[in-house]
C-alpha cells in the first residue's frame, strides 16, 4: 500500500467463527479512506482463522496475521509493530464499528490536532442497544477538549477501544503481555497521561457486544475465575505505578484512576468471591487484599473514599455470605483496613456514623463476629423485604384492581407529577370542568404521600370513569383499565419537536422500550395539536393512530383569547409598573443532560454586551424549564440587575410569552405555543451538536425552525438591531402544527370522549 495511511485499524482474533463477519463487515462499510485492517490471529481453533482469510482475498485493505495463542495483549502488539497509520483503533472481533464511526473520530483528531480522541459507545445484544450506565453516570461523554487533569472522569472510560490514538503518543508503549485480564488498562492510562490534547465527541462509534448463550467475555469472566483475575488486576496496579512515579501532574489524578478500579473491579472481585460459597477463594481473596492494602501508600488510602466503602460498608453488608473457614483472614483484612484508613477520611464519608462501622468495631474489640453478623443479615433480609415492593402490590394489585372494576361515571381525575399547583392542560380542562358541578373531580398533584394518602389516591383512580395526564405518570405504569375507564394523556408539549417517548430510544437520554412501554400502554386516547403530526405521536407513544386525537391543546385555547390576553397584560404591568416603558425579550431555553444534571442550567450569554447594546430598549425576562433547580452565570449576577429579570419561579409562562415582545429559546417546544402570537423568535443554539445526540428532531433543525439560529451573544444581538426575523415562515410553521380546534380545544375534547355534550 503506497498511500498515505490515515488509521490502522487494530483487530485481535480468537475463536469468534459465529460472529466475526459481523464485526468485518462492521469495518468494510467504513466511509473514511485511506485506512488499513490488521487483523491478527491469535491462534483460533474453530473456523474464525478461515473466515478472515477469505474476507481479506476481497477486501485488499485488511492484512491478516497469524500466531500461536498469547492472549489479547500480544495480539494487540503485534498490531501495534505492523501499524502504518498516522493514527491507532482498536476493535475487538466481537464488536461493532458504526459506518461512520472512524470518519467522525479521524476528522476531529485532525480539526483539533488531538493526540487522543474519544467517542460515546453503547453495549448491544440480539435485541437491543444501550449507553454504558457508569459512562452516563459520570458524564465522559460530554463533547469538548479535555486533559486528564480537567476530567478525571475519563478513568471510566478505560478500555482501549472507542477511541483514536496519535501514532506517536504510543511510540514504544505496549499491552503487558503477562496478564490476561486488565492487561488493556495501562496502555490506556498512558494515553490519559501523556496526552496534551484529549477531544470528545458525543456521537456513538463503538457498540460492545454482550456475549450471550455459552461463550462468556473476559469481563464476564470475573465470577468464574476471581482468584485469577485479582492476581492480574494487582500486577495491573503495579504496572500503573510505574506511569504514576513519572507523572508530574496533580496527585489526585492518581486517587482518581484508583478510585475508578476499587469502585469497578475490585469490588466486584469481593463480590464474586463472596457468591462463590468457596472458603478457598474467599480466604485467597481477603489475603491478598490484606497484603495489598498493607503496602499502599497512606495519601492514597485517604484519598480513595471506594477503599472504605467496599471494605467497610459494602462487605460487611454481606458478611453474613463469608464462610467458617474464611472467617479469620476476612478479620485480618478488618484489623488492617481500620488501622490504615484514616478517622478523617472515615468521618467525612459519614462511614463512622454508621451501625455498619459500629458493627465492625464491636465484632473486632470483642473478638466476635456476631455485631457483623447480626447486622448483615437484617441488611440482607430488609432487601428482600422490600417494604415499597409491598405498598406498591398493595396499591396497584389490590386497591387499583378493586376499584377499577367499578368505575363511576361521576369521578373524573386530572393527575401530574409535574407540579405541585394545576396548570397547563389540566388547568384549562379543571377550568371547564367548574361549569359541569354534576362531576366529581378529584386532583392529583406532585406530592410526598404517606401509605394512607396512596390508597386513597388508588382507589379514586380506579373508580374514575375518564383519568387526565399531562406527562409520564408512574402511578399507572404497566396497569391494566376496565374497559369503561378512559386515560388521556394530553402530553405537556405542543407540535413534534423534540424526539420522545419510543421515538428517542436511540438517543443517549433515552430510556428502555420496556419502561416506555410500562408508561404509555395505559392511555386510551393522546391529544394532539394538529392532523399534521399523528404519524410522529402514533411512533412516540408506540399506539395506533386512531388513539391520537388532533383537536389541539386545551392549554393553548386562552392565546386565542383576545380579553384574556388583554387582562394578562394589564395585571403584569400593574405587578411590574417600572417595565412598561421597556421592550421584553423572553429567554426560556430547555434543560440539559440526564435527569440529575438538567437541574442546573449555566448561562450562556454575555449580559453585559447584551445590556449596552440593547438595554436602553429592552429587559431580558428569564423562564427556565421546571426541572432546573439553579442557574450559574459566568460574567455577572443578575439578582438584582435592572436588565435581567429572573421570574422562574413567580410568573406563568403563558403569561410571560403574552407580555414579551420577542422570545429566545434553544429547544424548547414553547415555540409552538409563541408561533400562535405571531412575534418573533430566535433560537439561540450555541451547543446544537451536542444536542442533536443526547435528544434529536423529528424534523431538520438548521432549516426548519420559524426563525434566525445565534451561536453566540454577538448573533443576538445583530439579529434584533436588523429586525432579521420571517414571519411569513413563522405563520406557515403555526398553520400546521397548530392546526387543532382555534380556541375550542378544551370543549372539543371534553365532549368527543362523553365528558360533556358540548
Amino acid at each position: 500500500m503506497n498511500q498515505k495511511l490515515k488509521v490502522s485499524v487494530i483487530v485481535p482474533v480468537y475463536n469468534v467463527e459465529d460472529i466475526v463477519s459481523h464485526t468485518l463487515n462492521s469495518l468494510n462499510n467504513q466511509t473514511l479512506q485511506d485506512v488499513e485492517y490488521i487483523i491478527i490471529d491469535d491462534g483460533s481453533t474453530d473456523n474464525s482463522l478461515s473466515i478472515i482469510r477469505k474476507f481479506a482475498e476481497d477486501n485488499k485493505h485488511m492484512k491478516v496475521i497469524t500466531q500461536a495463542n498469547k492472549g489479547p495483549a500480544a495480539a494487540r502488539n503485534r498490531g501495534l509493530q505492523e501499524a502504518q497509520g498516522d493514527y491507532i483503533c482498536f476493535v475487538d472481533s466481537d464488536d461493532i464499528l458504526p459506518t461512520d464511526a472512524l470518519r467522525k473520530l479521524y476528522n476531529t483528531a485532525v480539526k483539533y490536532d488531538s493526540d487522543l480522541v474519544t467517542g460515546a459507545s453503547k453495549r448491544f445484544n440480539s435485541e437491543k442497544e444501550w449507553y454504558i450506565k457508569s459512562h452516563l453516570q459520570h458524564n465522559i461523554m460530554k463533547s469538548g477538549k479535555k486533559t486528564i487533569e480537567t476530567n478525571p472522569e475519563l478513568f471510566y472510560s478505560i478500555g482501549p477501544c472507542a477511541k483514536l490514538y496519535k501514532r506517536t503518543l504510543l511510540k514504544g508503549i505496549f499491552f503487558p503481555e503477562e496478564l490476561r485480564f486488565g492487561e488493556d488498562q495501562p496502555l490506556v492510562l498512558y494515553a490519559y497521561l501523556h496526552a496534551k490534547n484529549i477531544y470528545t465527541i458525543n456521537e456513538t462509534v463503538y457498540l460492545y457486544r454482550l456475549r450471550e448463550g455459552n461463550v462468556a467475555s473476559l469481563t464476564q469472566e470475573i465470577y468464574q475465575k476471581p482468584i485469577e483475575i485479582l492476581n492480574d488486576l494487582l500486577k495491573m496496579l503495579k504496572i500503573a505505578e510505574t506511569y504514576f512515579s513519572n507523572y508530574r501532574g496533580p496527585s489526585f489524578v492518581q486517587s482518581s484512576y484508583l478510585e475508578r478500579v476499587v469502585q469497578n473491579e475490585i469490588w466486584s472481585i469481593i463480590n464474586a468471591a463472596l457468591l462463590s460459597k468457596s472458603h478457598r477463594t474467599q480466604a485467597h481473596v481477603f489475603t491478598t487484599l490484606n497484603s495489598w492494602l498493607t503496602n499502599l501508600k497512606t495519601d492514597l488510602i485517604d484519598a480513595t473514599p471506594a477503599i472504605s466503602r467496599s471494605l467497610i460498608l459494602k462487605l460487611t453488608e454481606k458478611a453474613i455470605l463469608i464462610k467458617p473457614a474464611a472467617r479469620i483472614k476476612y478479620v485480618q483484612l478488618m484489623n488492617t483496613a481500620l488501622q490504615r484508613l484514616d478517622k478523617k477520611t472515615l468521618k467525612q464519608e459519614k462511614i463512622i456514623e454508621t451501625n455498619c462501622y459500629k458493627a465492625v468495631n464491636i465484632s473486632l474489640k470483642t473478638k466476635s463476629l456476631a455485631s457483623i453478623y447480626i447486622y448483615s443479615l437484617l441488611k440482607q433480609v430488609k432487601k428482600r423485604l422490600n417494604r415499597k415492593k409491598f405498598q406498591n402490590f398493595i396499591l396497584r394489585r389490590i386497591v387499583f384492581k378493586f376499584a377499577n372494576a367499578f368505575p363511576n361515571g361521576r369521578y373524573l381525575s386530572l393527575g401530574t407529577n409535574n407540579s405541585s399547583i394545576l396548570k397547563g392542560n389540566l388547568l384549562a380542562i379543571y377550568k371547564e370542568l367548574n361549569n359541569h358541578p354534576h362531576l366529581k373531580v378529584n386532583i392529583f398533584l406532585k406530592k410526598n404521600r404517606s401509605f394512607a394518602e396512596s390508597i386513597k389516591q388508588y382507589y379514586i383512580l380506579g373508580r374514575s370513569k375518564w383519568i387526565f395526564l399531562d406527562d409520564y405518570y408512574y402511578q399507572l405504569y404497566g396497569l391494566k383499565i376496565n374497559k369503561k375507564t378512559e386515560v388521556i394523556q394530553t402530553w405537556h408539549a405542543a407540535g413534534a419537536f423534540k424526539k420522545f417517548g419510543f421515538s428517542a430510544l436511540e438517543y443517549r437520554e433515552a430510556n428502555t422500550f420496556k419502561f416506555e412501554t410500562n408508561a404509555h400502554s395505559i392511555y386510551t386516547k393522546i391529544l394532539a395539536s394538529s392532523s399534521n403530526i399523528v404519524n410522529e405521536y402514533a411512533e412516540a407513544f408506540n399506539a395506533p393512530k386512531n388513539k391520537i386525537l388532533p383537536f389541539g391543546l386545551p392549554r393553548t385555547d386562552v392565546f386565542f383569547d383576545e380579553d384574556y390576553k388583554y387582562s394578562v397584560k394589564k395585571r403584569f404591568y400593574k405587578k411590574y409598573s417600572h417595565l412598561s416603558d421597556k421592550k421584553i425579550l423572553l429567554y426560556a431555553p430547555t434543560f440539559r443532560g440526564d435527569l440529575k444534571q438538567r437541574q442546573a442550567f449555566t448561562f450562556k450569554m454575555d449580559l453585559d454586551y447584551l445590556e449596552k447594546e440593547l438595554g436602553h430598549e429592552y429587559v431580558l425576562i428569564l423562564k427556565l424549564h421546571p426541572s432546573v433547580k439553579e442557574v450559574s452565570v459566568q460574567d455577572k449576577s443578575f439578582i438584582n440587575s435592572k436588565f435581567v429579570f429572573n421570574m422562574s419561579e413567580v410568573e406563568d409562562i403563558n403569561d410571560l410569552m403574552i407580555v414579551s415582545d420577542l422570545m429566545i429559546t434553544d429547544y424548547s417546544s414553547v415555540i409552538f405555543e409563541y408561533a400562535i402570537l405571531q412575534k418573533p423568535i430566535i433560537f439561540y443554539a450555541y451547543d446544537l451538536d451536542d444536542y442533536l445526540s443526547e435528544r434529536g428532531f423529528y424534523f431538520d433543525y438548521r432549516t426548519h425552525v420559524p426563525g434566525p439560529i445565534a451561536e453566540n451573544t454577538k448573533e443576538i444581538i445583530e439579529i434584533i438591531q436588523n429586525h432579521n426575523f420571517d414571519l411569513e415562515k413563522l405563520a406557515n410553521f403555526c398553520h400546521y402544527y397548530i392546526e387543532g380546534n382555534r380556541g375550542r380545544s378544551t370543549k372539543k375534547v371534553l365532549s368527543e370522549i362523553g365528558v360533556i355534550n358540548d
